[in-house]
């Protein structure tokens, strides 16, 4: 289980990327929007795994402008997680495995400042 924000790529030299610490799924669900101030153009993604831990919080990025993916069946080893935000409507994409880091890295290069939430 990851406990702290660790950096998935360098930043861009022009732009600034907060990571935010992931934290176990029963606590995604509370505060995933307040952990980003609000910010628009927060980013959440839901992986492979068991329930629905992860749809309120990805659910609360989309309401406040941000950009949800969540992975696709065929690249799940469990969909169970993905599916529950599927269902909900909280995802903006449904990605295969790998897809997703492109599809970050084109995002991160057409936004400053952008916000990174492991959900």
């Amino acid at each position: 289980m990851v406990t702290a924000a660790q950096p998935i790529a360098q930043p861009l030299a022009s732009t600034r990327v907060r990571v935010l610490p992931w934290r176990h799924a029963e606590h995604a669900r509370e505060g995933t929007a307040e952990r980003v101030g609000g910010d628009a153009r927060a980013i959440g993604v839901v992986l492979t795994g068991m329930g629905d831990d992860g749809t309120q919080g990805l659910r609360a990025l989309w309401d406040m402008g941000g950009q949800t993916f969540a992975q696709d069946e065929a690249s799940c080893v469990v969909f169970g997680m993905p599916r529950e935000a599927i269902a909900a409507g909280a995802a903006h994409e449904v990605l295969p495995l790998t897809q997703i880091a492109p599809k970050l890295i084109e995002r991160l290069r057409s936004t400053a400042g952008m916000s990174i939430n492991r959900v």
